[in-house]
Order: C-alpha cells, then structure tokens, then sequence
C-alpha cells in the first residue's frame, strides 16, 4: 500500500541580476540545515496568505528583505 502525501502550497523565487540578460547573475543559496543542499528562497503558503504575501514574507524569512 502506497501513503499518499499532502503538499500545501508553495511559492518561490528565481532572483536575476538587475542588468539581466546582459549580466546573468542568479542568487541560489545553500540550506543552513542541508549541507550541499541548494535552493531558491521558497516556501508555503499560510492559511488566508495570498501567493504574493507568501513570497514576500518567505523572501524577509529567508534572505532578510524587507
């Protein structure tokens, strides 16, 4: 018997250089609790969150913007 999994929603960002396509700078970081393990800023939506509050808010989360 296979277990179903559950994934809420989620969102994520791919960060490009302001001088893009010229420069193609692109920010990935990697996870403080996987070592070797990269990542764009993501992550889930909050019950009543809409997507663009969730990006916002797991953007301040994870890279400190504000």
């Amino acid at each position: 018997m296979t277990e179903k999994k559950f994934y809420r929603p989620n969102v994520a960002a791919i960060i490009v250089s302001h001088e893009y396509p010229e420069i193609k700078d692109v920010f990935i970081a990697e996870r403080s609790d996987l070592v070797g393990v990269w990542q764009f800023p993501q992550g889930g939506i909050d019950e009543g969150e809409s997507s663009e509050e969730a990006l916002f808010r797991e953007l301040e989360e994870e890279i400190g913007t504000n």
